[in-house]
């Protein structure tokens, strides 16, 4: 099996240290094990969309010597690779279809319900002091679905997911984690709950390593894959980067996050700094080096962290490497 690893940022925000650990991650994972780096752009949510944020994270990526084997041209406008289109809204079509097979097999419906019916819900579930699920709403007899109304993916089964993460260990959830999600916008984009696993699995992604954050989405994305018949690539939950104070989530717009950007004076020492402190190994690059050692050693060390020789996935991390 050849490792397929991917680091798919959304062009909402610019390049920060948690983009960069997760783009390191999978970078190191995928050369350890000879295997393929893909850069795919996540570029849906057009309404936050900032001029310049895709442009940054192709520099950002070719500064740190992390060059990818398929995704976007930091040259031309050609891209590389074998499975494109690498921006998910030339992929449109692809969502489409995969929408209609849904559609036809009864795991997907029209959404109906106005914004102002749906807070209706949410209010109505507020006041009886229980959790608000749109599959408690589930209309009987949706209308046909077209482009320009939502289209909701109809959860085949309430139960209690389980499932094995490559860093957190054995993780569950019940089946009050499950609700009937939104698929296709009203807009005819897909939501990033759809689009990647489509995506992951028609390039062929076997690991996904992402932050912690998305631990609660899982069990929705498990109970899509088995919908789809799709098998689940190998799934790694990193922690959050935490601030100095050791009490906090590291924000976005601290100044530690900033000196990672291409004119930050501190960016290669910070970036060091993020590499020697997750992977537990101090002495694989030096914070006071100019230059980092040799990469083949970094994705040595760093990939043996998360997973054995053939790529799969070793213990849960002990806590010296949270």
């Amino acid at each position: 099996m050849t490792i397929r690893t991917r680091f798919a940022p959304s062009p909402t925000g610019y390049i920060h240290v948690g983009n960069v650990r997760t783009a390191l991650y999978t970078y190191l994972i995928a050369r350890k094990h000879q295997g393929n780096f893909i850069l795919r752009i996540e570029d849906t949510d057009q309404a936050r969309f900032v001029e310049g944020a895709e442009e940054l994270i192709l520099k950002t990526l070719n500064w740190l010597g992390l060059d990818w084997d398929e995704g976007p041209n930091l040259n031309n406008d050609k891209e590389i690779g074998n499975f494109g289109p690498y921006h998910q809204t030339d992929r449109r079509e692809i969502y489409l279809k995969w929408a209609k097979k849904m559609i036809d097999e009864e795991l997907a419906y029209a959404d109906p319900y106005t914004p102002e019916q749906v807070q209706a819900f949410r209010d109505q579930a507020k006041s009886e002091k229980r959790a608000f699920l749109y599959r408690d709403h589930r209309p009987e007899n949706p209308p046909e679905w077209q482009l320009g109304m939502p289209l909701r993916f109809k959860v085949p089964e309430i139960k209690r997911y389980s499932w094995q993460d490559a860093v957190m260990g054995e993780l569950s959830a019940g089946p009050e984690a499950l609700d009937d999600f939104i698929l296709i916008k009203a807009d005819g984009l897909p939501t990033y709950n759809f689009a990647h696993i489509i995506d992951d699995f028609e390039m062929k992604i076997t690991h996904v390593i992402r932050g912690s954050e998305y631990i609660a989405s899982t069990p929705k994305y498990l109970s899509l894959y088995e919908a789809l018949k799709i098998e689940p690539p190998i799934l790694a939950h990193v922690p959050h980067i935490m601030a100095p104070t050791g009490n906090k989530k590291l924000g976005k717009r601290e100044e530690l996050f900033w000196d990672i950007a291409p004119w930050g004076k501190r960016r290669k020492r910070q970036i060091l700094y993020v590499i020697n402190c997750e992977c537990g190994e101090m002495s694989v690059w030096q914070l006071d080096a100019d230059e980092p050692s040799p990469r083949d050693e970094v994705c040595e060390v760093c990939g043996r962290v998360l997973f054995d020789a053939d790529g799969n996935a070793m213990q849960p991390l002990e806590k010296e490497f949270i």
